[in-house]
């Protein structure tokens, strides 16, 4: 037998409602002759179990046929709640198109949400139900255009209800509360949960009063969902008080306070899309229940609605030990709350906004490794720029708990900043040191490398070598050096020392240096500025000067008495004295050897 008129389904159509179009359009008296026909037995397992065998005798495209087929199989997939023992329309969806939508079949599908209307399943003229076997979908059996029924506008609730059913759980159409991607399954156990167990104290409901078949019967099920949603989360929010309020006084659980209401709903809303109905019970649970959140299947949605979280989950996210938050907390020196936890025990929870607080003191300070990572220097030498005022640190550190190493980060950052705008270019050569070198092995007593770097911050020595890193920096080794003074001091002699070695006056000396006929290097010597003369500056010295003193000396004569016999020899570097004499006059080598050449010098000095 092959149909005069076919066609494929409507997308949204239901499976057994395409086959009811097909009989009408082929003028059969409803879908059970066409299974007669097609010699398939009058059922809905008959006409819809064998696709293929359907679309060879029909004579239609087998696509269609396993597309109602696979629509049949997900209807299915709701159980008792398939309406099936006749339909449920929408006068206005009909007028546009002729044909059943599939999820008009959920029994709790009271409403169409395209037209915000409730659906009719009961004849207004014959006032029978919608029978399945009529002949023609717009039309009940006693002639009344089903197109012409009056209608009753839907509440909120129905309306939210059928936005999911009829996109298959993707969307609500714009109604709070709006979830997305919701399995049909999922959504039918909370629909089932909230209104079986609206009342706190109510009894365990029959296995069957879930699934209502007839639309007035649907709409009185579904009221306490109307109340609940009619003002969301106000309304959800305030059932869910009503519940704690009703609860067991002593529980220490929500488990045992709301009992199977919670477990129930936690099964289906601890994860997945329909978690805002959890995070309200979470919600109002932290605020009026004084027992333990987040230890079930709830511990994500607890720990998101939750304003305080556990001490030991402080403790962890602060990186410090529990005994540590726990001391605190006796000491009242931390915020703080306590909650039953167990039989008898009790557990402290501190506030996630104290938490953060903490949190955000602490990463403001940063442990001695991560200074010297940063900063590019030694430990011993951060310790010079703690000890500098350079850095700002704290000792006792490890006492406040808002802090969470000796080195405030913040200070890095502006030394950092302070040293490179103290850097200038130069082309000048000379050695060069940088500022991670400043050791007290290497440059000096601990006060010398403090002073060098207070005048390293003050921009006193300025930085000619950049880095990345504030221990890379460079300075002019020349600069640095008048700040240090035991390294100086063990390669070289003081002014006082080369006088004691020498036999020199310390004020001839010192003449010397001021003249800059000997040279030194100025440095700082327990605090009081110091000169050292290195062995390079004496070298240099001798290979240009003898003091007229020495050369007395050798010759077993006073200063005075060769002072005459020298001629016309120039002396220099004497320091005058009051009295009108020179003191520690020098006499230049290559004078004295010039001197030696000349035949009367010679003579009249054998003579003496």
């Amino acid at each position: 037998m092959k149909l005069v008129q076919t066609f494929g389904p409507k997308p949204d159509e239901s499976a057994l409602g395409y086959y009811r179009r097909l009989s009408a359009s082929n003028s059969l008296w409803n879908w059970r002759e066409l299974a007669r026909m097609a010699q398939v037995s009058p059922s809905r397992t008959g006409i819809l179990g064998r696709p293929d065998y359907m679309a060879q005798v029909l004579g239609i495209d087998p696509a269609w046929t396993a597309q109602a087929s696979l629509r049949e199989d997900s209807a299915r997939q709701w159980r008792g709640l398939h309406r099936s023992a006749h339909d449920a329309v929408c006068p206005e969806c009909i007028k546009e198109s002729a044909h059943l939508r599939a999820h008009w079949e959920h029994a709790y599908a009271v409403a169409c949400s395209h037209h915000r209307i409730q659906l009719v399943d009961r004849c207004s003229a014959c006032t029978e139900m919608l029978s399945s076997s009529r002949e023609r979908i717009e039309q009940c059996q006693c002639g009344q255009d089903l197109r012409q029924l009056p209608v009753a506008p839907a509440t909120k609730a129905q309306l939210w209800l059928a936005g999911l059913l009829a996109s298959e759980g993707t969307t609500t159409m714009g109604v709070e509360p709006q979830v997305e991607g919701v399995p049909i399954a999922a959504l039918s156990k909370l629909v089932r949960t909230l209104c079986l167990l609206a009342e706190p104290d109510a009894p365990n409901p029959r296995r069957n009063a879930a699934a209502p078949q007839a639309v007035q019967e649907a709409v009185e099920f579904l009221g306490p969902v109307d109340d609940l949603l009619s003002d969301w989360p106000v309304g959800f929010e305030a059932h869910v008080s009503e519940r704690i309020a009703a609860g067991d006084a002593q529980a220490r659980t929500l488990n045992s306070l709301l009992g199977r209401w919670y477990q129930q709903l936690k099964a289906v809303c601890a994860v997945g899309p329909l978690q805002p109905f959890m995070a309200c019970v979470m919600k109002v649970a932290a605020s009026e229940f004084d027992g333990i959140l987040g230890l079930d299947a709830a511990g994500s949605v607890a720990g998101e609605s939750n304003s305080h979280m556990l001490l030991k989950q402080a403790a962890k996210q602060l990186g410090v030990s529990r005994d540590r938050l726990l001391s605190l907390v006796a000491a009242n020196q931390l915020q703080h709350r306590t909650r039953r936890f167990g039989t008898r025990g009790v557990a402290y929870e501190i506030p996630i906004s104290e938490v953060d607080r903490i949190h955000a003191a602490r990463v403001r300070w940063v442990s001695e490794a991560t200074a010297c990572e940063a900063l590019g220097v030694p430990p011993a030498v951060l310790a010079q720029m703690v000890a500098a005022n350079l850095l700002m640190a704290d000792p006792g550190w490890r006492a406040d708990i808002l802090k969470s190493g000796p080195v405030e980060g913040q200070s890095m950052e502006r030394l950092a900043t302070v040293l490179k705008s103290h850097q200038r270019k130069t082309s000048e050569g000379g050695e060069r040191i940088a500022l991670k070198e400043f050791t007290s092995r290497r440059m000096g007593d601990k006060k010398a490398i403090q002073a060098a770097l207070q005048a390293i911050l003050r921009g006193g020595i300025a930085c000619i070598g950049g880095a990345e890193k504030v221990g890379g920096l460079q300075y002019r080794l020349s600069d640095v050096r008048q700040h240090f003074s035991t390294p100086i001091l063990e390669s070289g002699l003081s002014v006082h020392q080369l006088a004691k070695l020498t036999g020199w006056k310390w004020e001839s000396v010192s003449y010397w240096i001021d003249e800059g006929l000997l040279d030194s290097v100025p440095v700082v010597l327990r605090g009081q500025p110091c000169r050292v003369v290195l062995p390079e500056h004496l070298i240099k010295f001798h290979s240009t000067y003898v003091p007229l003193t020495t050369l007395a000396h050798s010759l077993n004569a006073r200063s005075s008495e060769l002072l005459e016999r020298l001629g016309g020899i120039e002396t220099l570097g004497g320091k005058p004295l009051a009295s009108g004499a020179v003191r520690g006059a020098l006499v230049r080598l290559s004078d004295l050897a010039q001197a030696a050449l000349l035949p009367g010098l010679r003579e009249k000095t054998s003579a003496a």
